[in-house]
């Protein structure tokens, strides 16, 4: 099917995103371990750059792994090529400890890593009789074709691309873990374990680029240290809460401390929010912040059980951001939730009160804008409507980023690019999927192969 341009709705539907220029890698600093105090003397040993750079331009530099994990760190007014302070709005810790390895990166450098290719992934499962599971990938001007190297009649839950190899790519699915390494074209299993689970998640870690977890169901955690070579199990105590139709609980999301690489979280269907304090080697259930919410009369919610707590345990995804490290955003049916005790006691966003429907199944963060979000929201699991909508301030505000129509089925995941702010793909159930390029402004349709099973992830190189 050939793509649809779809135009912005209004002016106001314009985007800080979009006129956000890219970021892109200056130099690499190594050596020892850096404290804070030395995060801006660290500019002192970058080249020259004023050269490269206009007068007239603001410039600031960010210090991190990769940009999902950026802190800014100073700024250069503008017209004053040769002074730089640093960035006060931003907290004191500005290069982490455990920061061995760090990279500099600003606006308008004469190199950009993992550039955008606007290839798409989605990947689907089988939901009825006759439907297709499978992984699908779109390349610019071309139709949309199933990876064959993976099993059929598999179910593709997540799609992560690695944010610093950019031919690199995992797939988490119901018959195992895969890897590319060739931006998609080819495809092969990794040996995770010999245990019979499906995997439900995959994420690269913001400290160290060759460590990998991975979620299954029933709820487990295994980690790799060699990008995918080798991995082991890790310790869960998950007892099922709930009796559900579909079998035991699933990881459906792993998020990392900005800062920390020994805390960890996790978010479960429905099974609610996990913690890891050691690194991803054990991993515990905090239910004493959902509990509290799940008492309260208005977030009361039952659709697979006769238990009314189920909602708030109905977790799809957890979120972290650099802009503030020790928040964690936990996504779940019944819309979105902030904790800063990790999981002792959540605040209700209450994202119903700013978006028509409060259905919620992902939340990201920007790539180099550690203070905006997206997420999407729908009606229900199973619902005619969904839409995708942007946070400019950490979840304090939200307003509706598109498609400027409402999707004809629910929005069951999103991918947004590892480096440009631009790029971002959401599918729905029934095989919408939606893309933009920049971040938002306009967005591109295409429909998924009528036999497609439910679309649950997506991704874009």
């Amino acid at each position: 099917m050939s793509p649809r341009r779809i135009a912005p709705r209004s002016p106001s539907t314009a985007t800080v995103l979009a006129s956000l220029p890219r970021l892109s890698w200056l130099s690499t600093l190594t050596g020892s371990p850096c404290p804070s105090e030395s995060a801006g003397s660290s500019l002192a040993i970058m080249p020259d750059i004023s050269s490269t750079i206009d007068a007239d331009e603001i410039v600031d530099i960010f210090v991190g792994v990769h940009l999902r994990s950026f802190l800014p760190v100073a700024r250069r007014p503008p017209a004053r090529p040769g002074r730089w302070s640093r960035a006060l709005p931003f907290p004191a810790l500005f290069l982490p400890p455990s920061f061995t390895t760090a990279r500099v990166a600003f606006p308008c450098a004469r190199t950009e890593e993992n550039p955008m290719r606007e290839l798409l992934f989605a990947g689907t499962a089988v939901t009825r009789p006759g439907a297709v599971g499978a992984l699908y990938r779109h390349a610019p001007g071309g139709d949309w074709e199933v990876v064959t190297d993976l099993p059929a009649e598999n179910g593709v839950q997540a799609i992560t691309p690695h944010p610093l190899r950019d031919n690199v790519v995992y797939a988490a699915t119901r018959k195992g873990v895969y890897r590319s390494t060739d931006a998609g074209t080819s495809w092969h299993r990794l040996e995770v374990t010999e245990e019979q689970v499906q995997f439900w998640s995959i994420v690269v870690s913001p400290h160290d680029p060759d460590v990998l977890f991975a979620g299954t169901a029933p709820v487990g955690f295994h980690r790799s240290d060699d990008g995918g070579e080798t991995w082991k199990k890790c310790g869960a105590t998950h007892p099922e809460r709930y009796e559900i139709s579909f079998g035991g609980s699933r990881v459906m999301r792993i998020a990392f401390h900005p800062t920390d690489p020994a805390i960890l979280y996790a978010a479960s269907e429905i099974n609610g929010f996990f913690v890891s304090e050691d690194g991803g080697e054990s991993w515990r259930p905090e239910i004493e912040g959902l509990s509290k919410l799940a008492a309260l009369p208005a977030l009361k919610n039952t659709e697979l059980t006769d238990d009314d707590t189920e909602g708030m345990f109905d977790g799809h995804s957890v979120c972290t951001t650099p802009a503030e490290p020790d928040a964690v955003f936990y996504i779940c049916r019944l819309g979105i939730f902030k904790t800063t005790d990790r999981g002792k006691s959540f605040q209700d966003l209450e994202v119903g009160k700013q978006a028509p429907f409060n259905y919620t199944r992902d939340c990201r963060v920007v790539a180099g804008n550690p203070r905006s979000l997206f997420a999407c929201f729908s009606i229900s699991s199973r619902s005619d409507a969904g839409a995708l909508f942007r946070s400019p301030d950490l979840g304090v505000t939200w307003h509706r980023a598109g498609p400027p129509e409402n999707a004809k089925s629910t929005v069951m995941g999103f991918g947004t690019h590892v480096s440009d702010p631009g790029g971002l793909v959401a599918v729905t159930r029934h095989g919408q999927v939606f893309s933009t390029v920049d971040g938002a402004e306009t967005w591109t349709e295409l429909q998924l192969p009528a036999d497609a099973g439910d679309a649950f992830c997506g991704a874009i190189l």
